[in-house]
């Protein structure tokens, strides 16, 4: 009897519930169409592996920008994207050496001001070398990058950017930004960057900002930690010279590694090319390109790469007096145009078997003590503008060198401001090579 009572009620349940739901108006439906509606698509809930991940890029936002994780693809971004994976089009045996690089010097300048910290007092006009953010260069086509880091000055525990004696940022250290690299190179795995890392040593912390830095020793453990935790063995690439092919890279990193660590026995372990200070000259200080040799101990044929590199960035130290900013301009043009002369005189077939040398040129530069007008990173990149003229700046000057020297390999070209009104650089530098795959195209027009 009581299970017949219990069936029964939940049959008339079942039929309430039934005829109540039915009853319903449907707002959405039309009258004629009874059809059963498409549910609204529910995004997966988060892991509390991406929260976690949110919370690294939000600490690297100062110096990586904002990160939209995971992607919205109803978000527009604000750079032309046709180029955020323009070695997508490139095939896997490409000679790494044989292509053109876009390259943004001192990548993390772009949202300095002089009161980003309390410890600088120097003027934005003094610092800043680039008005984009680096997920903004990635997507726009910028593949080398250029960061200086040192110790925090107030806890010692952690590696933040500097640029000079300024301070980038308090939030954004270099492990919050090298996991923004990382997961930009995980949603581009047809890409691969190179990194130049130098380091600020704390003796000149200590001067520029009044502070007492931890030793040196502890300082080195922190770096060799980062740059050999799990997550830069998957990202950086480990070999200790220039991978021969794109393919061989791809989703990887390439660590120019500009720094020693004196305090580690364990050096060999460490990945990227290693650029000692103490094996190259003051070379921003000289007109005079210079070449760096390496890797000869870790090639199974025991053969050293080249480095040739052209940095010429205080125009203080010209060998004939620059006063105007024209001059300054021209003086910086003339090396940079030497410098790509030289690097495109190794385009062609034999080029291709040279898989030995690498080709960096920095297009930027200053000379703030100058006077009566200081030279500031954007006055030499972008020229100025007053009532009766525009002066054009380098990176106008660099746009016509690489349309007399079209079809050639150039190497890695660095420049401050890619992003200023000279037209479109880093088209003018990649050439073809971003849009149809061939390298060593037709010039495309560009500036």
């Amino acid at each position: 009897m009581v299970n017949l009572l219990w069936t029964t009620t939940c049959l008339l349940l079942s039929c309430s519930t039934a005829v109540t739901a039915s009853a319903l108006p449907d707002p959405l439906a039309d009258a004629d169409d009874r059809s059963p509606r498409p549910k609204a698509r529910i995004p997966p809930p988060l892991s509390v592996g991406d929260y976690a991940l949110q919370k690294v890029l939000s600490d690297a936002e100062d110096i990586f920008g904002y990160y939209d994780y995971p992607p919205d693809p109803k978000k527009k971004s604000r750079i032309n994207m046709s180029r955020c994976e323009w070695m997508s089009n490139l095939p896997d045996d490409a000679p790494l050496h044989q292509l053109n690089i876009p390259g943004a010097h001192a990548s993390a300048t772009w949202s300095y001001t002089n009161t980003t910290t309390h410890h600088s007092i120097l003027p934005t006009s003094h610092i800043q070398c680039q008005t984009s953010s680096l997920i903004d260069s990635l997507n726009a086509g910028i593949r080398f990058f250029d960061l200086t880091f040192g110790i925090n000055p107030l806890t010692g525990k952690s590696l933040l950017l500097y640029h000079n004696a300024a301070l980038l940022s308090y939030h954004a250290t270099l492990e919050s930004v090298l996991f923004g690299f990382y997961t930009w190179l995980s949603a581009h795995p047809s890409e691969a960057l190179f990194l130049s890392l130098q380091y600020f040593h704390p003796h000149q912390i200590s001067s520029a900002l009044n502070i007492n830095p931890p030793h040196q020793s502890k300082i080195d453990q922190l770096i060799y930690n980062l740059i050999t935790s799990r997550p830069a063995k998957r990202y950086i690439h480990q070999s200790k010279t220039l991978p021969l092919s794109l393919g061989s890279c791809r989703g990887k990193i390439i660590l120019l590694r500009r720094f020693d660590l004196p305090h580690i026995t364990t050096n060999s372990h460490l990945p990227g090319i290693h650029l000692s200070p103490l094996h190259y000259p003051p070379f921003t200080s000289s007109q005079s390109p210079f070449t760096l040799t390496y890797g000869s101990r870790y090639n199974k044929h025991h053969q050293h790469q080249t480095l040739h590199i052209s940095d010429w960035h205080d125009l203080s130290s010209s060998s004939s007096p620059l006063r105007s900013p024209e001059s300054h301009i021209s003086a910086k043009l003339t090396v940079v145009a030497s410098h790509l002369s030289q690097a495109a005189k190794g385009h062609g077939p034999e080029a291709v078997k040279s898989d030995n040398e690498l080709w960096i040129t920095f297009a930027s530069g200053q000379n703030i003590l100058n006077k009566p007008v200081p030279i500031t990173p954007e006055l030499l990149a972008l020229g100025s503008e007053d009532t009766t003229t525009t002066k054009a700046g380098v990176n106008k000057g660099v746009c016509k060198i690489l349309r007399q020297l079209k079809n050639k390999r150039l190497g890695i070209v660095v420049v401050d401001f890619w992003e200023g009104e000279h037209g479109d650089l880093i088209g003018a530098i990649l050439g073809d090579w971003g849009n149809n795959g061939r390298y060593g195209g037709r010039e495309g027009e560009y500036c």
